[in-house]
């Protein structure tokens, strides 16, 4: 384990969770020295300050001890058990698919969690599952165990595929918990989320708006969550109400395969415009479009999911595409989980919280408009 260099979360505390995992690894019983201060700064390039803050926590926490010329040990593991429910007695956890390092929405939502976190006087932990169900599972049991008041969750992807069990379980024993970005149908939780339906509903209209009637649809092949199944919905609803029939040919669902991307961009009768999942999708459309010898707008329009040109503005890729507030996310997450951990909601009264998306047009569609908010954003108190 690393320290991430372009994580929101500071260094110090990236630094103890490791130093945590090595206290509380199976042969921690053993009387067991840390590295000097001048080895763990070479060993995970960070400050002498930041060492000590880390061991200085972790001393205080009972994980760790000192001795006088002698170093820093790890303590008896009944201690380090005992203490590790003590960590941060008001606590909240963050349980995502990827770190901050890799994704734009984990990092996003990372700050707006912090920041509500940090002002109603808690502490946030970071966990990533790398998107695995099994490790998920693993990551919320440890967090319970160590006596975290509540949990922001966004499910990893094989939950809709494997079963949701642990979050279930959740919700059965009325642990506090929230998600975010996609829930499950049937399961009255918490959540929070964007209008994905009507964010796709706004874009397709766009196109259509534009002039064209033979617009594609990008998605991911196996993903069963939510979002994906409302943006697809709004890409319909849209063709719908502007008197344009659905076809399945149109709709390409295994865009994580680039020679399905360019056979079905090279296809006799070539949509117009495409309307793509995410921004990861649309950039790699665009760049295969480029390959085959077209042009965006002109020959093919495209419009994506998310805005990752917001966060790369340098990038300068043009590309239209419906924008999420993941801050925003994370801040009302946070604020409607302390509400649960608080005692101020009954059990069987779901925090059900649907923001608002914004259409950011751009050239790759093929005109410029000011951005459209669409529907109204709800009152969130």
């Amino acid at each position: 384990m690393n320290i991430d260099q372009q994580s929101d979360l500071p260094k110090h505390s990236q630094l103890k969770r490791i130093l945590r995992e090595f206290a509380k690894s199976p042969d921690s019983g053993m009387e067991r020295k840390l590295p000097s201060e001048r080895e763990l700064v070479e060993q995970f390039k960070v400050s002498r300050g930041t060492v000590r803050k880390a061991i200085s926590d972790l001393v205080s926490e009972g994980l760790l001890y000192r001795e006088k010329g002698k170093g820093t040990f790890v303590a008896d593991p009944q201690r380090a058990s005992s203490q590790a429910s003590r960590d941060y007695p008001k606590s909240l956890a963050l349980v995502l698919p990827h770190t901050a390092q890799q994704d734009y929405l984990s990092s996003h939502v990372l700050r707006g969690a912090e920041e509500a976190a940090r002002l109603n006087g808690f502490y946030l932990i970071f966990a990533a599952t790398n998107d695995s169900f099994d490790r998920e599972r693993e990551t919320i049991e440890d967090l319970r165990k160590a006596n975290v008041k509540g949990l922001v969750i966004l499910v990893a992807d094989p939950d809709y595929e494997v079963g949701y069990e642990h979050i279930a379980d959740l919700h059965r024993q009325n642990y506090p918990f929230i998600l975010i970005d996609r829930f499950f149908r049937g399961l009255e939780t918490d959540y929070v989320v964007t209008d994905n339906e009507a964010g796709a509903y706004k874009a397709v209209s766009h196109l259509i708006e534009s002039g064209h009637t033979r617009i594609g649809h990008i998605t991911w092949s196996t993903s069963r969550a939510t979002s994906v199944e409302d943006r697809l919905s709004g890409y319909r609803r849209a063709l719908s109400e502007h008197g344009i029939p659905f076809g399945e040919e149109l709709v390409e669902r295994s865009g994580e395969e680039d020679d399905r991307l360019r056979s079905f961009i090279r296809r006799l009768e070539l949509p117009t415009a495409i309307f793509c999942l995410n921004d990861e999708l649309a950039l790699r459309a665009m760049k295969i479009i480029a390959e085959e010898g077209l042009r965006v707008p002109q020959d093919i329009a495209v419009v994506g999911y998310d805005d990752v040109e917001n966060r790369h503005p340098r990038m300068n890729t043009g590309l239209t595409t419906v924008r999420q507030p993941f801050l925003e996310i994370g801040r009302v997450a946070v604020t409607r989980l302390l509400r649960r951990v608080g005692g101020e909601v009954k059990p069987d009264d779901p925090q059900q919280v649907v923001l608002t998306s914004t259409l950011i047009v751009r050239q790759s569609s093929g005109r410029i408009v000011p951005p459209v908010s669409g529907m109204a954003a709800p009152q969130v108190q």
